[in-house]
């Protein structure tokens, strides 16, 4: 059969039903008679035979066995978050097809997909910068704080961050909660000690807050670790 009357044979003719229609009809009970003349017009009708069989598959949220793990972790939480999960309605499905689509397997694989998409731009963004390849290809890494942070126990002795591909330098600065600023520098390495002003500055139980911006050749910024918390706690009294 050439391609002209494979085409002819898949069109849809004056007796065909919406695709909506011809599923609702096939739901029916086999003994009605619009169960019948449907089932009927499918032997006759290519067209309708295949583009039921094709919503059919849909529905059904075959699930490749690449996806299975994905699949069942993300099906296991939309069902935690329901009290009654995916629960089915007795007797003859009276839900339209298009809404259908939307079962749970269905709905798994395609957070699935959606999930391996976000994974795979996720890595290609964070990939370490490659020597001697052009520009569309050179990933940095992200500036990172590395310490201190967060509650300190005792009056901590330099501050760290990781490198950034393409800086010159870094400009530390260390601010009071009311964004009065303490310290401001800049330096070539990725740690330095703690400065005076900032030692004497961090008494306990007094927040201050720390961040480092990385700065290229030209003075522009190229990445910020943001602000991170520091308090020294207070020491209980024995």
């Amino acid at each position: 059969m050439n391609r002209d009357a494979i085409k002819s044979a898949l069109q849809s003719g004056p007796d065909c039903l919406p695709l909506e229609v011809l599923a609702s009809r096939m739901d029916l009970p086999a003994e009605s008679k619009e169960r019948r003349a449907a089932e009927t017009h499918l032997g006759e009708c290519a067209h309708c035979r295949t583009e039921l069989a094709l919503l059919r598959e849909f529905e059904s949220g075959a699930v490749r066995p690449e996806e299975q793990e994905a699949v069942e972790w993300i099906t296991e939480r939309l069902a935690r978050g329901s009290a009654h999960p995916f629960v089915r309605p007795a007797g003859p499905r009276q839900t339209p097809w298009w809404r259908r689509r939307w079962t749970a397997p269905a709905f798994a694989v395609a957070l699935a997909a959606a999930a391996t998409l976000i994974v795979a731009i996720n890595v290609e963004w964070r990939q370490p910068a490659i020597p001697g390849e052009g520009p569309d290809v050179v990933r940095s890494t992200p500036l990172r704080a590395i310490s201190p942070v967060g509650d300190l126990s005792a009056p901590p002795q330099e501050f760290r961050w990781t490198a950034v591909s393409g800086a010159s330098r870094y400009r530390l600065t260390v601010t009071e909660a009311d964004r009065t600023l303490v310290f401001q520098d800049r330096f070539t390495t990725t740690s330095v000690p703690v400065p005076g002003e900032v030692r004497k500055a961090l008494q306990p139980a007094r927040t201050l807050f720390w961040s480092v911006a990385a700065e290229d050749a030209s003075g522009s910024d190229i990445g910020s670790t943001g602000a991170q918390l520091i308090r020294l706690q207070i020491s209980e009294s024995k």
